[in-house]
């Protein structure tokens, strides 16, 4: 907090500042450029200041398992706030990968508790979504991100 009419810092400007400046001794509202009271001339001050600011706290868990500790999963297991980066949104997630029962769970919600996306599946039939999306084969008369329509 600046009180002698500076610019402040970052953190100034970002949270809502409002000092106020009284005299120690009368009481009286002193503005920050004042060298001594307009009503008793005292130099002595008191500044109080209030800052408003907004915190959210979000959480989430992720959890595998391991025969021996090596090798591939045979279980991943995450659970709580999720950021959708293409809406900038927050939603819950929940999804479990059981890959000894061949199971394949995840449930998103949105802020509400709405359901977005519910799917419960085996595992090997779980196509098309995230990380089990297909692979894309770049040609080499193709370019990144250009849609082949098939009529020239």
């Amino acid at each position: 907090m600046t009180v002698n009419g500076g610019q402040g810092d970052a953190a100034d400007r970002n949270h809502n500042v409002s000092p106020v400046i009284r005299c120690a001794d009368c009481g009286a509202t002193l503005k920050a450029e004042d060298d001594a009271c307009p009503e008793c001339g005292s130099r002595n001050r008191r500044i109080k200041a209030t800052l408003k600011a907004a915190l959210e706290s979000r959480e989430f868990i992720r959890m595998k398992a391991k025969e021996g500790g090596r090798g591939k999963p045979f279980l991943e297991i995450r659970s709580g706030d999720s950021l959708f980066r293409k809406t900038g949104v927050w939603n819950r997630i929940h999804r479990i990968i059981d890959r000894k029962n061949d199971r394949y769970y995840e449930r998103i919600e949105d802020q509400s508790g709405n359901v977005i996306r519910l799917c419960d599946e085996p595992l090997s039939q779980h196509r098309g979504h995230g990380s089990a999306k297909k692979k894309q084969n770049s040609r080499p008369d193709t370019e990144v991100g250009s849609e082949d329509t098939g009529s020239h």
